[in-house]
């Protein structure tokens, strides 16, 4: 079992600090299963007039003990926590690995908003999770309309966001942006318009030296509305090869088109090239080439032996050590979550209360950063 603590759950700012503890059987279950580092999944869903829908997941290390929580709608959400971890004898993902993988599950019926299991058979058996039989827990809260940052002038939203696919989440990520575009953004802006013009110049010409019908001149005045390859018409026609009416034309026409008289012009220039030379080998380009592929070869054979060299310097440890070094850590890890087991104690969702060895810079820096990062509205 997972609890959850809140503030209020009617809140007064978009983002939230939570805190959580986890039941004993918990914790002994945890070190029954040898895992060595177990995770807090969060799944937000908001309420809808009745239907949720899920707008975001946040994965965390369990020994954290607190997280802030960013929401960018007003409105009732639910909050969802469950433990997961890696298979203690399968590979080893990253917690961003773990958070990849659940951001592709579906996990809230979006009409009663009860939360779905994560499946067993995550891929090829590494990832476990058994938040049915225990570790999991929610809260429901409402988070108000008038908290979030105000919008930026849409004149600055289109410069700062220029290169971006995705709308900032909050006013951190705005100014981030907002410094990149008043600092190295304008030579670069001015060097991209500068390649890219060019660049239709070159197309709109090869397009000319064809006879393409309908070329969209437009696109070397407009580079952002256009992007690379929009100079020509979806449907190409050449005035060499069909007339107005789409009607073929006299193949004596096809050699009256520039590109071709110049593909002849250069053929005949690359012959005239290659029959005014003797072609031979030269011997010395050779011999460096051999010495180079000889080189290599003995780098190899270098990198082969010294790895048995390392190996034999350093061999692995035993099935024994092994086994007691994980014991000492799956002992650590329990020690280290005796100050998140619940208490029956209403837990405050603040810095200040947690244990001084879980008074993190992360935690500090996301307190300061719910201060004066707010999220905007989507």
């Amino acid at each position: 079992m997972i609890k959850l603590f809140v503030d209020d759950t009617n809140l007064h700012s978009p983002i939230a600090g939570i805190r959580w503890c986890v039941d004993k059987n918990t914790i002994d279950k945890l070190a029954e299963l040898k895992i060595q580092e177990a995770y807090v999944l969060f799944v937000i869903a908001q309420d809808n007039d009745g239907v949720f829908k899920e707008v975001e997941q946040k994965i965390v290390p369990l020994k954290q003990a607190m997280e802030y929580i960013e929401f960018h709608r007003p409105g009732k959400h639910r909050i969802f926590a469950c433990l997961v971890w890696n298979n203690p004898h399968g590979k080893q993902y990253t917690k961003s690995d773990l958070a990849l993988y659940f951001s592709k599950q579906r996990m809230f019926n979006p009409y009663s908003g009860d939360f779905t299991v994560p499946s067993f058979n995550y891929p090829d058996h590494e990832f476990r999770s058994h938040p049915e039989n225990f570790g999991y827990g929610s809260v429901d809260v409402v988070v108000p309309a008038g908290y979030f940052a105000k919008e930026p002038p849409a004149w600055e939203k289109w410069w700062v966001n220029l290169w971006y696919e995705s709308k900032p989440k909050n006013q951190c990520y705005f100014r981030k942006r907002r410094f990149i575009a008043y600092s190295i953004q304008p030579p670069i802006v001015l060097g991209f318009i500068l390649i890219k013009t060019f660049i239709a110049l070159l197309q709109i010409i090869g397009l000319l030296l064809i006879g393409t019908r309908g070329i969209k001149f437009e696109a070397l005045i407009h580079p952002f509305r256009y992007s690379t390859g929009d100079c020509a018409p979806e449907e190409t026609s050449s005035i060499f090869i069909t007339d107005s009416s789409g009607k073929k034309r006299n193949p004596v026409f096809f050699l009256f088109m520039p590109a071709v008289q110049l593909t002849i012009l250069f053929l005949v220039g690359l012959l005239k090239l290659m029959f005014g030379r003797l072609i031979g080998l030269n011997m010395d380009d050779t011999l460096y080439w051999l010495l180079a592929i000889d080189l290599i070869i003995v780098v190899m054979v270098f990198a082969i032996n010294w790895a048995s060299v390392l190996k034999k310097l350093f061999p692995d440890e035993t099935m024994e050590q092994s086994l007691a070094k994980q014991e000492l850590k799956i002992k650590q890890i329990k020690n280290e979550y005796q100050d998140i087991v619940c208490t029956g104690n209403t837990l405050a969702p603040q810095i200040s209360s947690l244990p001084a060895r879980r008074q993190t810079v992360y935690l500090k820096f996301q307190q300061l950063k719910s201060k004066v990062c707010l999220p905007f509205a989507s």
